[in-house]
């Protein structure tokens, strides 16, 4: 560089060495961007074949939903899976003595249909388990694909516990199908099944299901059944306890991942403070306001309910086996899934009738020492049963179907059937007077009086003695044969005063003689099972009602007819049975036994058969209460409750429309 200038000589001398570090500067800066690039590539190449995972995952999906109907074995049709879904259930493990009462776990939800689940209900449910619900084909392949791994991990000891990653849809599976065992080939199963499931029904019908049979602790399944336990509010009904608050049902919503260890009785601070996250997820997501979130993070307070819910369910349980399983099922060793025909609706209703009736006939005379209700289906499913004295407390003793009581008159309407069946009305003239009948014996009736002549019917209606007694004299062998044939478990005297109840029966017997009246005829058996299936999935039973057996009631349309006007005239302004009249169509008949020691009112509409028995076992009352009081009353209050937003069905002889068979009936309804 001699030629140039001594001054740009010395400048670019001076500026060389910084030239060289600017480039060595350059040159790493493209190496660091070279890696860069590369990993990008690498990284690309990762997404391309996770996509391509997740393209085939959803190919085997696709084809999954043929291939489940092709290799699962078991009833996984709309009918059959409605049918689980919406009726009790129990899981039964026989022991080495065969089935007791601790063998059975019952799961006995009170029912919502799809449009009772409210936007708060869903939108927590679906923040808290399954963000993707509304879009997925059953299964979420991201996280069904990590959840796979970490079992794999856990099973060769690389990890901790796998599991997790498994949708709605696939929790219904798991809680209403399959059990909880798990291996690889249960989790293929679920996957195929849950499939299945978002190819019959809808996403809110499977959100409906899900949130009517996951349990929440506390023996309570369902959300209805959880909101009720721990807060004594609804989710439905805005009844004069309100309904739950967006902070309960975020608490609610969290207590379904480990509800025996955390509910909102138990693991409180735990769960609050991730039910606030849950409710920022929910503002976050759109759902809530900012306002609205901060009000629900204040209502994260307790409200105590009904935490008796496990012991009503209990009880019926109890009650339910007393009556006896199905032969078919009395020996089978394995464990298996049985749908029960108690409502657990019905049953709640039940207990609380026999506290309340029972604490008012104390009030009355301390000789009442035990009350029961019986609630039956006109086909003669149980829907509820309960007793003073639990079927434990009692040592196993089942006063519903094996206890022995007087009937009182509600025996009284089947002699009049006889007849009816001989072509007497209603209109036919009685005579109710004081007339010696046999061996000087002279029948009275409760109020000391004698009306004189009247009508069939009006003597029907009033309950009169003689006229009972005078028809036995011509129908005699027309009753007894009537009530052989309609079931009596005890001892039917032949003599006239088996009318005026000194027969010995169970509440149980009462409920058939009358079933058989709801249902037009058809004389019934009591069951409580409807379906039994092995825990894979393959039906061992399913009830079936007996042949019919021709009877007076079924042959006679005419006699039967006559009848139910007449037990609807009992329940008329006029009739002993007036106060148990609700608002829907019911016939009934009150019952007195002659010392007061008994009392009952039965009555039935189209849709239940119901029998409210008040007893004093020890001692006659001093004041003996009579089936026209209390028993009407409460059991006017009991069914006006259970028939709350029910349809009005006719009686058998105002419609021939089919009376209503299932569990498809029993959801809950606005």
């Amino acid at each position: 560089m001699a030629w140039l200038p001594v001054r740009l000589s010395g400048h670019l001398d001076a500026t060389l060495p910084k030239l060289n570090v600017d480039a060595v500067r350059t040159a790493d800066s493209c190496k660091t961007k070279g890696v860069d690039t590369i990993r990008r590539i690498l990284s690309g190449i990762g997404d391309l074949l996770a996509a391509i995972v997740l393209l085939g995952t959803a190919i085997v999906a696709c084809a999954g939903v043929w291939l489940a109907s092709m290799t699962v074995d078991g009833d996984y049709d709309r009918a059959s899976l409605h049918h689980r879904a919406y009726s009790s259930w129990a899981h039964v493990d026989p022991g080495t003595n065969g089935i007791r009462s601790q063998d059975v776990q019952i799961v006995a939800p009170l029912h919502l249909q799809p449009h009772q689940i409210s936007e708060t209900v869903r939108e927590a449910f679906l923040t808290a388990e399954d963000r993707w619900f509304e879009v997925h084909p059953g299964f979420n392949p991201l996280t069904f694909g990590r959840a796979i791994l970490q079992e794999m991990q856990a099973t060769l000891g690389f990890g901790g516990s796998g599991g997790g990653g498994s949708t709605i849809t696939q929790q219904l599976v798991k809680n209403l199908i399959l059990t909880s065992e798990r291996d690889y080939l249960r989790k293929f199963r679920e996957l195929l099944i849950a499939l299945r499931l978002e190819t019959i029904f809808s996403k809110d019908e499977i959100l409906a299901m899900y949130l009517n049979n996951i349990f929440f602790g506390h023996g309570a399944y369902g959300i209805e059944a959880a909101s009720r336990t721990y807060f004594g509010r609804s989710t439905v009904w805005p009844r004069r306890s309100g309904t739950i608050n967006i902070g309960e049902t975020a608490l609610l919503a969290l207590s379904v991942r480990a509800p025996s260890r955390s509910n909102p009785d138990n693991g409180r601070v735990r769960l609050e403070s991730e039910a606030r996250q849950l409710i920022s997820a929910m503002k976050t997501r759109g759902f809530l306001t900012a306002a609205e979130a901060r009000n629900a993070d204040a209502q994260l307070h307790r409200a105590k309910g009904d935490l008796d819910w496990a012991m009503h369910i209990a009880r019926a349980r109890d009650f339910a086996l007393g009556v006896g399983l199905p032969e078919d099922l009395q020996n089978r060793a394995q464990p298996m899934v049985v749908s029960t025909t108690l409502e657990p609706e019905a049953q709640l209703y039940a207990d609380r009738a026999v506290e309340r009736l029972l604490q008012r006939a104390r009030r009355v005379d301390s000789a009442y020492d035990d009350a029961a209700v019986v609630i039956l289906r006109p086909d003669g499913a149980i829907a509820a049963m309960s007793a003073a004295q639990s079927y434990r407390d009692a040592g196993g003793f089942n006063v519903l179907a094996e206890g022995r009581r007087s009937p009182g008159s509600t025996i009284k309407p089947f002699i009049y059937l006889c007849a009816f069946a001989d072509g007497k009305t209603l209109e036919t003239p009685v005579q109710d007077t004081a007339k010696e009948f046999r061996d000087g014996w002279t029948p009275r009736n409760s109020d000391g009086r004698y009306l004189g002549r009247m009508t069939a019917g009006r003597a029907l209606a009033l309950s009169r003695n003689p006229p009972a007694v005078a028809l036995w004299f011509d129908y005699a062998n027309c009753f007894n044969r009537t009530m052989q044939q309609l079931g009596i478990s005890g001892t039917l005297p032949n003599q006239p005063s088996a009318v005026l109840g000194t027969a010995s029966v169970a509440p149980l017997d009462i409920a058939r003689w009358y079933a058989t009246l709801a249902n037009g005829g058809r004389t019934v058996e009591p069951y409580a099972i409807w379906h039994a299936r092995s825990t894979e999935g393959r039906t061992i039973y399913h009830h079936e009602l007996p042949p019919a057996e021709p009877t007076l009631l079924s042959t006679n349309r005419s006699a039967r007819c006559t009848l139910e006007r007449g037990l609807k005239g009992v329940v008329s302004s006029g009739g002993t049975g007036k106060r148990a009249a609700f608002a829907h169509p019911m016939a009934g008949k009150t019952g007195t036994s002659q010392n007061g020691r008994d009392a009952w009112f039965v009555g039935y509409t189209g849709r239940y058969v119901a029998v409210v028995w008040l007893g004093a076992k020890q001692r006659t009352p001093k004041q003996a209460i009579s089936g026209s009081g209390l028993p009407a009353l409460i059991f006017a209050n009991m069914m006006a409750t259970l028939h709350q937003g029910k349809a009005r069905l006719p009686l058998p002889c105002d419609s021939r429309s089919p009376r209503p068979e299932g569990p498809g009936d029993l959801a809950l309804t606005d």
